[in-house]
């Protein structure tokens, strides 16, 4: 999906000659100004995947030791 097509006022125009660089500069600042009265968390798609591989694994691993529980 192109982002492009979804947030059309959001994206820079990817020619730099059409580009308006005062409503860039003051949507920029907007957006820092935002960031420190709304406290928006950092997040990264790598954790969340660890997350769900620890998450998977502990279930395997739980499932391998009640298994042995019960087999005793």
């Amino acid at each position: 999906m192109l982002l492009r097509y979804v947030f059309p006022d959001f994206l820079p125009n990817p020619d730099m000659m059409k580009r308006d660089k005062l409503a860039d500069k003051l949507q920029r600042h907007d957006m820092l100004r935002r960031r420190t009265i709304i406290d928006i968390p950092e997040f990264y798609v790598g954790m969340y995947v660890y997350i769900n591989l620890v998450f998977s694994v502990s279930q395997i691993l739980l499932l391998y030791a009640v298994s042995k529980l019960f087999n005793k």
